[in-house]
């Protein structure tokens, strides 16, 4: 048996009166949940680096799907030594499907929240902060649309000319 951690990291909520963040307020989401991070950053702990031998850390994550989908993780922290040190709450991790073994994951965790991509099939999932005070984060897909974001498409024909070029006069000296 596997050892999953993490099934109450993420609970299903709505929006209360929290305000959504400027950046998300046309964003069609999947759903909302709100993370334990505390508990997440213990389960990632002792997660092994990316290219060591040791099995990777198992945890959960919301998809756009609806349902909860286990990874196995590794930290993938690209900071110098030094730098890691000083900032010990920033990391990064890289991780596996154990569902769906072609599902690829990267994901950070900080003092101001965390995020992620699920790759997989040619469409991306993402993990955001969807509120201003980021205990809200919104489960969404690469088709999710951002109606800023969309910019219609325009068809011409390389080979006319566009408009006519301006010649610019030239001085004689």
């Amino acid at each position: 048996m596997i050892p999953f951690s993490g099934f109450s990291q993420w609970t299903p909520t709505n929006l209360g009166a929290r305000k959504v963040k400027e950046s998300q307020e046309k964003l069609e989401f999947a759903a909302l949940y709100v993370l334990n991070a505390d508990q997440l950053r213990q389960s990632l702990k002792n997660a092994p680096l990316r290219f060591s031998s040791e099995k990777g850390t198992f945890i959960s994550l919301p998809t756009a799907s609806g349902r909860l989908e286990h990874f196995q993780v590794w930290e993938s922290s690209n900071m110098a030594p030094q730098l890691q040190a000083k900032y010990p709450d920033i990391r990064s991790y890289v991780g596996t499907g154990v569902e769906d073994p072609t599902a690829y994951l990267k994901f950070s965790i900080s003092p101001v929240g965390f995020s992620s991509m699920i790759t997989r099939s040619g469409i991306s999932e993402f993990i955001e902060p969807y509120t201003e005070d980021r205990t809200v984060y919104a489960v969404f897909d690469s088709n999710a649309r951002r109606g800023q974001d969309k910019v219609p498409f325009e068809k011409s024909n390389l080979n006319e000319p566009q408009e006519k070029p301006v010649k610019k006069k030239r001085r004689c000296r």
